[in-house]
């Protein structure tokens, strides 16, 4: 049931909408979402050089130019591998 326009329960679901959070496994270990993002904001929320990384969604590698619009979603699987320099 809905409560009624201008009750309390009304104004307090739409002052505190529920939250959502997206969970996903990010190399191997549970991580939280706040909403589904693309793989670019991903690897900026976590501070990687997009330039400096492989990355595997869902079992499949991710071209560097689909990083804008390959979108991470609840219960998707992201491995993110570093380049390493040496030899």
């Amino acid at each position: 049931m809905i409560p009624p326009v201008g009750s309390p329960a009304r104004i307090a679901a739409i002052d505190n909408p529920p939250s959502i959070t997206v969970r996903i496994t990010l190399n191997g270990d549970s991580y939280d979402l706040g909403e589904p993002m693309t793989i670019s904001r991903l690897l900026a929320r976590l501070d990687v050089d997009p330039r400096r990384v492989a990355v595997e969604h869902n079992l499949v590698v991710v071209k560097r130019t689909a990083y804008g619009s390959t979108t991470v979603q609840a219960e998707d699987t992201v491995e993110i591998v570093n380049f390493v320099g040496g030899g």
